[in-house]
């Protein structure tokens, strides 16, 4: 389980520089991906 949350907070992490980037499609799906390691899946 903290696996998991340690992935979210990573995926998190990785959209802020994506949306920095202006990759922002890309950051969503990260944050998708975040959002759903957090509920276990």
């Amino acid at each position: 389980m903290n696996d998991l949350a340690d992935r979210s907070g990573m995926a998190a992490e990785y959209a802020r520089v994506l949306r920095a980037r202006g990759e922002i499609d890309k950051a969503f799906e990260m944050l998708e991906l975040a959002r759903t390691g957090a509920s276990g899946r």
